[in-house]
């Protein structure tokens, strides 16, 4: 984690993003175009909740699919901590579930990566007044579908068969796609491992999965982990 002190009093920004050339990039983005001031930058879900607790950011942006514990489900938990917190949600996932779950955690934007230097200063700049932003490209594809009545369909189908699963099944599942071991998941998540094995089990069997590859696999296409 990378701490910045702030004494400007402009609005204060709190980043995580795990890819260092984009969280560099917004960086700059933010020192040289953006009336505000980044106060830290982090790399993972839990170091996100960690330091929002500790450095009481106005707003923070968030890459979806961060280790150790998503975007979501930390946006999840830093709407419980502080209600009154901006967040936006800055990803390469364009698909509506995304963008649906997002703004259901409490999100205020949805900014995709591939328009980021662009847009994510109007998403900044309407958070901060209160208001919300969607990436036009996300909203064009939501239009299509709410018009298309196949592309609907599809879209209520993949919507309606994706089995739910708690907060700490979804922690389990992605540190168990990222290849952690049974004890090591048992650490981070401060359970003994008897627990962290009986909630894999859960979790195998709620998803009809045999093996950790077909939990991984599913913890990609559903945004938990990422391939990078």
């Amino acid at each position: 984690m990378e701490y910045l002190s702030s004494t400007s009093g402009k609005p204060r920004i709190l980043l995580a993003d795990d890819h260092v050339m984009v969280a560099q990039g917004i960086q700059r983005l933010l020192e040289t175009e953006a009336d505000c001031e980044l106060i830290g930058l982090v790399a993972d879900g839990r170091a996100l909740v960690t330091e929002a607790e500790r450095l009481k950011p106005d707003v923070v942006i968030v890459d979806i699919s961060l280790p150790l514990l998503n975007g979501l489900d930390a946006c999840r938990l830093l709407k419980k901590l502080n209600p009154a917190l901006k967040m936006i949600a800055l990803t390469m996932h364009a698909q509506q579930s995304f963008v649906r779950a997002a703004f259901q955690v409490g999100v205020s934007a949805y900014v995709l990566k591939q328009g980021m230097s662009s847009e994510l200063l109007l998403a900044l700049k309407e958070v901060l007044r209160g208001g919300t932003y969607l990436s036009p490209r996300v909203a064009q594809g939501m239009v299509d579908r709410a018009v298309n009545p196949l592309h609907r369909m599809r879209a209520q189908e993949s919507a309606e068969s994706m089995p739910e699963l708690t907060l700490r099944q979804r922690e389990v599942l992605q540190l168990v796609a990222e290849g952690k071991t049974v004890k090591e998941i048992a650490g981070i998540l401060d359970l003994s491992v008897k627990t962290v094995e009986f909630h894999k089990s859960k979790i195998m069997h709620h998803l009809g999965l045999r093996t950790t590859a077909e939990l991984t696999k599913y913890a990609i296409a559903n945004g938990l982990i990422s391939l990078h």
